[in-house]
């Protein structure tokens, strides 16, 4: 069965790559690569569409494939109707242009060179006084041999018993009168035709109109999602994160408030969650690192929307600072940039000691933020990825 993940390992090892290699150039982990390579990743296409499209697509631009025919590919495998395409686009090679053998140069300079000589002989021959008697001999018999066998005749009409008006009247083309009344018909029915056609598609059923626009606003999102993630320079390891469907969808909606308390807490607890808000403009992406993920991911989080993000001990940040606002347990983190910003790893690096003995996080979350925002629209669990 055509594979896309064998045909894209069959082209790595044709060049002589790694795995190692292709991660060196674009940090996709090797259990990634793996995964693409044995089909495993597309498991969850339509739910990670995104996020697996960036990295096949990188890996392909690894290989020097063209991105029309990994785009075209990737439709094929989102449709179960992959064949091996790829494989038969990137072995397609341009036409070699004709070469003479030097071999057949040299016969063609000699049989070139012997047909010289043969005419240079036939000249002297037809000079040399030894045969000119016998062109004598010929030249006295040919008027006997013309007189005694006279060439007959060509049995052809002469010039004057041609009819030349018959002619005329045989290849004279159409009158004008009939040639036009012609072309007016047919153009009678290409107008009939065009009219019959333009009210039949205009009273389709609305239904399929309707199925058709969502259709085409679905690809049109699609197209602008995989713009954004092409945008991305893949310079870390990524971990697409997963859409949640329809049910997880019903069960846990994306604003959530449970893990605000509206008591005031002794302690805090074992884990902690902080919630990254885009108050001031959208972010793309920011990266975040926790010690429960063990591992930095891209998130692209639009203006007014907020994600949470679970950690123990450690929480790592990267992205735009100016445009994000940091809360724990309802409270706004101020200053961040002065507090946890490490100039060499280029990281907000929050530590959990930094919130412990300060009793500001134990209190109750208050009715408003102290931020010149308005509050997020949405609070969204950060979404995962299954491997």
């Amino acid at each position: 069965m055509a594979s896309l993940g064998k045909d894209l390992a069959h082209i790595r090892k044709e060049q002589e790559l790694s795995l190692e290699d292709i991660y060196e150039t674009t940090k996709i982990p090797v259990r990634i690569l793996k995964s693409i390579e044995d089909d495993s990743i597309f498991a969850d296409f339509e739910e990670n569409a995104t996020y697996v499209r960036s990295y096949v697509r990188s890996y392909a631009k690894e290989l020097s494939i063209d991105e029309k025919q990994i785009i075209y590919a990737l439709d094929k495998v989102e449709k179960d109707d992959y064949s091996g395409s790829l494989q038969s686009l990137f072995k397609e090679q341009p036409k070699r242009s004709f070469e003479y053998d030097e071999d057949n140069e040299d016969i063609i300079d000699e049989e070139s060179g012997s047909s010289d000589e043969i005419k240079s002989e036939d000249m002297i021959h037809d000079h040399s006084p030894e045969l000119q008697p016998d062109q004598t001999d010929s030249s006295e018999d040919s008027p006997e041999t013309q007189n005694s066998s006279p060439l007959p005749k060509a049995d052809h009409p002469e010039v004057q018993s041609v009819d030349w008006a018959d002619l005329g009247r045989r290849f004279q083309p159409l009158k004008s009168a009939r040639s036009r009344t012609y072309v007016g018909i047919f153009v009678t029915l290409l107008i009939i035709i065009a009219v019959g056609s333009f009210f039949y598609f205009s009273e389709t059923d609305p239904i399929s109109t309707d199925v058709n626009n969502n259709a085409t606003t679905t690809n049109q999102q699609e197209e602008s999602s995989e713009e954004r993630v092409s945008t991305d320079s893949l310079e870390l390891d990524i971990l697409p994160s997963s859409e949640t469907d329809d049910t997880t969808n019903e069960q846990q909606p994306a604003t959530t408030t449970e893990d605000i308390p509206n008591e005031t807490m002794s302690t805090l607890p074992d884990t902690l969650s902080v919630v990254l808000y885009a108050a001031y403009g959208r972010l793309e992406p920011v990266r975040v690192y926790t010690d429960i993920m063990d591992d930095i991911n891209p998130y692209w989080i639009e203006q007014g929307e907020a994600v949470r993000f679970n950690f123990v001990n450690e929480l790592d940040i990267r992205g735009q600072f100016s445009r994000m606002v940091l809360i724990l347990n309802g409270h706004p983190i101020q200053n961040i940039r002065e507090e946890f910003y490490n100039p060499e790893s280029r990281l907000l690096e929050i530590n959990r000691s930094y919130f412990e003995n300060d009793p500001q996080w134990l209190q109750p979350a208050p009715d408003s933020l102290e931020i010149d925002a308005p509050p997020p629209s949405t609070i969204d669990d950060r979404p995962t990825f299954n491997n």
